[in-house]
């Protein structure tokens, strides 16, 4: 961390991940007192916002509003993360949101960021660490404190901020230190994902070649057999058509995979006979 002209401070980070290492810079002012009076739209390229806010959120709370401040925080980073990591659909969104939502707590999500390898060991160890420690603030109405041994316990076993060059001089302020550092860490997961990290369809579905010994037997076959196809296509109605909107739609695959084994002056029969099954295709109900 180097400091600039007008109290402007520049943290320059090193992402260290499985695929390398990212450069990335966080920018922002600090006044003496030492907050960020930086507007959001000074600090939206950077996309850290919702960070800075969290600072300024942080600077006079006291150690249970602390506690389920960074907590929430936490909970909400790791929806993101999971969120832009996922595959985009429905299905994602009801995994993370609504009723009964399978990752819709913090714990759900701290092990599903986990077992996705989206967080470290070290991570994962700290999250369930300030999980605990939020669950003994918000489970009762007592006075409780950083001080008593079961949280104190907790505290102890969470790993200092690496941006850290001074000695916490209370669990307070490690917990603080500590659990920016981490949560920032999430935030730029959270971009990284945006940047082609995120989920790839790694699943697959069977397909079926055409029948023949040469290419020309495989043509000829199917030839015979996708004029077959679209004629009954052609004459269905109701939940027939459906089923052979199917047929085609398998048929497509086996042409596409006998086009891929063309001879070059070949192929352009192969594409022509995937044209008219995409025509047949076009103005029906999505699969």
């Amino acid at each position: 961390m180097r400091e600039c002209a007008r109290s402007e401070v520049v943290i320059q980070i090193f992402l260290l991940d499985s695929q390398g290492i990212v450069n990335l810079s966080i920018i922002g002012r600090t006044l003496p007192n030492g907050r960020n009076p930086m507007t959001s739209q000074e600090q939206e390229p950077q996309g850290y916002v919702k960070f800075n806010e969290l600072t300024e959120t942080l600077q006079d709370l006291d150690e249970r509003a602390l506690v389920l401040t960074l907590a929430a925080f936490a909970e909400d980073s790791l929806g993101e993360l999971l969120s832009a990591f996922m595959i985009p659909s429905s299905a994602s969104k009801d995994l993370l949101t609504g009723f009964n939502a399978p990752l819709g707590t913090f714990s759900s999500r701290i092990k599903a960021c986990y077992a996705f390898g989206l967080i470290s060991k070290g991570q994962f160890d700290d999250l369930q660490h300030l999980r605990v420690i939020r669950n003994k603030f918000s489970h009762t109405w007592r006075p409780i404190s950083f001080a008593d041994p079961a949280v104190a316990g907790h505290i102890k076993s969470i790993r200092f901020s690496r941006l850290q060059t001074q000695y916490p001089a209370s669990l307070t302020q490690k917990v603080k230190s500590s659990f920016v550092f981490l949560l920032m860490e999430l935030q730029v997961g959270v971009t990284q994902m945006a940047k082609g990290r995120s989920a790839k369809f790694v699943g697959m579905e069977l397909s079926a070649g055409v029948a023949g010994t040469t290419f020309a037997e495989k043509l000829e076959r199917a030839s015979s057999d996708v004029s077959e196809e679209l004629r009954k296509h052609t004459e269905a109605t109701g939940e027939e058509k459906l089923f052979f909107d199917g047929v085609l739609r398998f048929r497509k695959d086996k042409l596409t995979l006998l086009w891929s084994q063309a001879p070059p002056a070949e192929s352009w029969k192969v594409l022509a006979m995937i044209h008219k099954v995409e025509s047949h295709l076009k103005d029906r109900p999505p699969e």
